[in-house]
């Protein structure tokens, strides 16, 4: 058995503070933008679309795609911009 008086969750410095909200130690070019909030809202608002107009899964579909598009537009630009 290996080391048993780590956690599972420990990084080789047993270490766990700041891995995943803290910007302040973001590695060099590593994107800080995040499109997830544009697929959310884009499936979203395609439902309610969608169902006005007798179609909520195509709706979804549509609301998928369109923030899908958004979401890798930020991703290529932030990348872009960051070196």
């Amino acid at each position: 058995m290996a080391n048993s008086n780590r956690s599972w969750h420990d990084d080789r410095t047993g270490n766990i503070e700041g891995k995943m909200t803290d910007s302040k130690n973001a590695e060099p070019g590593s994107n800080k933008n995040a499109g997830g909030f544009f697929l959310a809202m884009g499936c979203i608002l395609g439902v309610v679309v969608g169902s006005l107009l007798g179609q909520p899964s195509m709706g979804f579909i549509g609301g998928l795609l369109a923030g899908g598009l958004v979401a890798v537009a930020i991703w290529y630009f932030d990348r872009k911009n960051n070196g």
